[in-house]
Order: C-alpha cells, then structure tokens, then sequence
C-alpha cells in the first residue's frame, strides 16, 4: 500500500523529490537563516536603549512578553522567547545583545 503512495522505485518520483520537496526546504530554510543574519546584523549595530528609540519593533523583539518577575521573567507565549529559542537572539543588559548559533530544545 505505502509503495502505491510513494514510489520509491521509480527514477521520477526521486527526481521529483529532489527537485521540488527538498528545493522548496531548502528555500525556506535558507530564507529564515537570511532573516536572523540580518536581524543579528541590525540589533548589534546600536546599544538596546538606541535601537528602541529608533523603532518599537525592536522593544517587542528584545522585550516582548516580560513580565519583572524573577522567578518567570518572560510569559510562556512572549515573542521575545521567540526569538531567544528559535533564532537564538537575546539581551543579556540594557547595553548588550547577546546571540547564539545554538537553538533551544525542550
């Protein structure tokens, strides 16, 4: 039943998964990585306190979803948690952007 579905067995089907599945992965893989080198290169241009003045954006990205309290800084749902685990951006002070290759796994 499964070889009806995917014919593994046939040069087309590999060719078509090769040329469409695994490109169209690619791009958009590629896209997000393009998008949080731009984001690294951007937040690291300027102190925290400059690039909020520029633009909120930037407060929703660092700060979104902060809550000052110790035990729980950040809500579950905060976009700055977002952006911490999957594109590995963080302020660890006012005057410093931190960022790291690594993603956050739970």
């Amino acid at each position: 039943m499964l070889e009806e579905t995917i014919k593994y067995y046939e040069e087309a089907s590999w060719e078509r998964y090769f040329n469409i599945y695994l490109a169209e992965l690619y791009s958009s893989v590629e896209g997000v990585l393009k998008l949080r080198e731009e984001l690294v290169k951007e937040l690291t241009s300027a102190p925290v306190s400059e690039l909020i003045s520029k633009s909120d954006i930037y407060k929703e990205i660092l700060f979104g979803g902060f809550r000052a309290d110790e035990s729980k800084p950040f809500a579950d749902n905060a976009l700055a948690l977002f952006y911490k685990r999957i594109l590995g951006v963080e302020t660890l002070d006012c005057n410093f952007l931190y960022y790291s290759v690594s993603f956050y796994a739970s």
